[in-house]
């Protein structure tokens, strides 16, 4: 019943956004032949001189700030037609990630991860991060090489943020599919990615690395809570909080930032989600957030205990219906969808519904306690 908090939902409302600023531009040039093509977060658009290319770039980041979006100034350029707008480093990136990797020493395979980043940095493009994530990927080869492979994905995180959701998938894939993982080293890159993420307020990127916390079952610090409350959005929000409802329930401190967030039309205003979540989880009291002004609908959701966060959620690359234990995974840790240079999923498996079951139980009403322990 509606969506689920988390990752997959900021991929989907940022599709509605990216859609509604598409619309906006068209609209504004209505009765010119505007050529514009999008691919997920890129787009072109066609112009007949410089003049013309100048204006449409303007009115086009005009539109995005409608939506308190801009342009990615280190990424967008103005180019003659008659040059190659798609680059030639994928087939070679692809040819060398399956051909050769496998059988090069150690030394040489951390030469071969360095040049990649060198790559990114200088064609400032980390859809080349991306699409070397997703190679490694469909070769299978994270558990055979995960000794060079651990290190190049925590570098992708520090110095890539955009690669945060394919590393957050990978990770927790391997620690599903192996012991390999260093618990110990993931808490802490996890912990200095999500304080500078949440510290400016990047959604996406916040909500991953919250996942990929629940995951590897590590602990949410409640500093980190009082940032993502601080400075993110509703779903980092409610995400943080579920992973820690406790730190909202025993800090009266806390409970009152949830409300000031929330504002005066709790159930109606920009962040109704966070005050029914609030509800549902028991997080805040009804003294401090009755329900007399819930609408109907929700009213029945709440009496249900129905969430729009699902903590039983696991990833797909575990089977839906395979009962075999040891054939519950898929091969590969990042669904078949194409991206900007992909192959449009040539080796790759269909995507999968989620098997969902408890990876935590809910506490009853009765264990709640809503002592100070800010």
């Amino acid at each position: 019943m509606g969506l689920p908090v988390g990752p997959d939902t900021s991929r989907v409302v940022a599709e509605i956004v990216a859609v509604a600023v598409d619309v906006d531009f068209a609209t504004k040039h209505k009765g010119k032949e505007v050529s514009l093509i999008r691919h997920v977060d890129d787009v072109w658009i066609g112009a007949s001189s410089m003049d013309e290319a100048e204006a449409y770039l303007y009115s086009y980041r005009e539109c995005l700030r409608d939506y308190g979006l801009d342009i990615n100034e280190l990424k967008t350029s103005i180019t003659e037609s008659s040059e190659a707008l798609d680059p030639t480093w994928p087939l070679s990136l692809k040819m060398m990630i399956k051909n050769d990797f496998g059988g090069l020493n150690t030394e040489d395979k951390t030469k071969v991860l360095s040049e990649i980043f060198r790559m990114s940095s200088r064609e400032k493009d980390d859809g080349i991060i991306k699409y070397a994530i997703r190679r490694f990927d469909r070769e299978k080869m994270w558990r055979r090489h995960w000794n060079v492979l651990e290190d190049f994905l925590v570098r992708c995180v520090n110095s890539f943020p955009h690669s945060i959701d394919y590393v957050s998938r990978v990770v927790a894939y391997v620690n599903r599919t192996s012991t390999k993982v260093q618990l110990d080293k993931w808490q802490k890159v996890i912990l200095i990615s999500l304080n500078r993420n949440s510290s400016i307020g990047n959604d996406s990127e916040v909500c991953w690395l919250l996942w990929l916390m629940k995951e590897l079952g590590l602990n949410l610090p409640v500093q980190i809570i009082d940032i993502i409350i601080a400075r993110c959005g509703v779903f980092a929000i409610v995400t943080a909080c579920y992973l820690n409802p406790n730190a909202i329930r025993r800090s009266p401190q806390r409970r009152q930032k949830l409300l000031t967030q929330i504002g005066d039309s709790p159930f109606s205003g920009a962040f109704w989600l966070l005050a029914y979540e609030a509800v549902v989880g028991r997080w805040i009291p009804d003294a401090d957030l009755p329900r007399a002004t819930m609408s109907e609908f929700l009213s029945k959701m709440a009496a249900a205990k129905v969430s729009f966060f699902d903590p039983a959620a696991v990833p797909f690359f575990i089977h839906p219906t395979d009962d075999d234990v040891d054939d519950r995974y898929n091969d590969y840790a990042i669904k078949d969808m194409a991206g900007r240079y992909d192959d449009g999923g040539d080796d790759g498996e269909s995507g999968n519904e989620d098997k969902r079951y408890p990876w935590q139980q809910h506490r009853s009403d009765d264990d709640i306690d809503y002592t100070d322990s800010f």
